[in-house]
């Protein structure tokens, strides 16, 4: 019967956990966005070969790849951004709430 019930949480610990798991997320984002960037790299340089090769018809395919490329490395950095200020967020609640506790007692 016990074992159903969940342990009270400490809001210091949960934020820990909290920014712990955020900053997980940053750094999964950030592998992301830098494979990403070498994928780019790697496009443009086989661009420059089929144009080299007068092969137009498959470089403008490639080209269009490589926009929709760049617009998701940019959805990641915005992502990226994104979870860093909620953990902002989640750090400055926590400082404000040991500040209230530290006034009331």
């Amino acid at each position: 019967m016990g074992a159903d019930e969940p342990k009270p949480v400490n809001p210091k610990e949960e934020a820990r956990q909290n920014k712990r798991m955020i900053d997980r997320s940053v750094r999964k984002v950030e592998r992301e966005r830098k494979k990403l960037g070498q994928t780019e790299k790697k496009y443009m340089a086989e661009i420059k070969l089929l144009a080299r090769q007068n092969k137009h018809s498959a470089a403008r395919i490639m080209m269009k790849d490589l926009v929709r490329l760049r617009h998701q490395c940019d959805q990641y950095m915005l992502m990226e951004s994104q979870l860093k200020s909620i953990g902002l967020q989640i750090s400055t609640m926590q400082t404000q709430t040991e500040i209230n506790a530290c006034l009331l007692y």
